[in-house]
């Protein structure tokens, strides 16, 4: 083989592995959202964590907790999946633990935690002992500097079995927001996410869908996302609906067991937002 030849295939192969290394880099990435509301009157920062899946990223996910630190949220959101089906709960708890005793946090299941082997009554007692605050179907008024926030959590569709319950416990919950409190919806599914919107919610917070598993690295949307039309308008990242808006995580969930899809052009994420007044 000429040697011209040769240089050209070692420049090929350098190529193609750098490209693997991009779009397979697994390194966790802190997005952050800025966003403003004529509610607010003094900057409220939340860290926003989905789709953990068990992953271990330390001892009690201290990589993790590291970074949610370094941005000192008034509140964490969890919005399910932190649990796997079968895999170890040990440094789950140690992280629920450790958020629960700096930050106020709060937690709804996800399709993971209703099926998980380890049982849906265990994970909850798990969350409860925490001291993080399990949202099932219910708004609860938080109050930071002087603010008002609504905050709503509602149980996973699999948990509550048909859509139809989603909704009319959605249906109900709407009822009952203060339009002059800034109301925040934290949900797993991201599927029907204009009708979520349809509602007086002035953030929706929303998980599952891992970003669309692959992207390509031009795009922001990702190729794959379950249960949602062809056009996979939502899949990651954060949507304005007028003076409102939807975020969806992309989770922090790495190839394992019970996830076998490689995440392509999509890096583990956690999501900080600082929503702060409207001048």
């Amino acid at each position: 083989m000429k040697k011209g030849v040769r240089i050209s295939l070692w420049v090929v192969a350098l190529l193609l592995a750098l490209i693997a290394a991009s779009a397979l880099d697994c390194r966790v990435k802190v997005e952050h959202y800025n966003i403003k509301s004529e509610k607010i009157s003094h900057p409220i920062r939340i860290s926003f964590i989905t789709d953990l899946h068990s992953s271990n990223y330390g001892v009690g996910e201290e990589r993790i907790v590291e970074l949610i630190k370094s941005f000192s949220p008034n509140l964490v959101m969890l919005g399910g999946d932190i649990f796997d089906y079968d895999m170890p709960v040990e440094d789950v708890s140690l992280f629920l633990d450790s958020l629960a005793k700096n930050y106020p946090t709060f937690f709804v299941v996800g399709n993971h935690e209703v099926k998980s082997e380890l049982g849906l009554d265990t994970i909850k007692t798990i969350v409860r002992n925490s001291g993080c605050r399990l949202l099932e179907n219910e708004i609860i008024p938080f109050e930071i500097d002087g603010d008002t926030l609504h905050i709503c959590g509602i149980k996973d569709a699999d948990e509550m079995r048909r859509w139809r319950a989603v909704f009319e416990v959605m249906d109900s919950l709407a009822t009952a927001l203060d339009s002059s409190a800034y109301n925040i919806m934290l949900f797993h599914r991201p599927e029907i996410i204009e009708r979520y919107m349809s509602y007086p919610y002035d953030l929706v917070l929303l998980g599952h869908y891992h970003g669309g598993h692959a992207r390509l690295p031009w795009s922001s949307e990702g190729l794959y996302a379950p249960d949602q039309s062809a056009s996979r308008k939502y899949t990651g990242g954060l949507y304005a609906f007028g003076n409102r808006y939807a975020i969806i995580n992309r989770g922090l969930a790495k190839v394992r067991k019970s996830f076998r899809i490689p995440r392509i052009y999509i890096r583990p994420e956690i999501v900080n937002i600082t929503i702060e007044p409207e001048l």
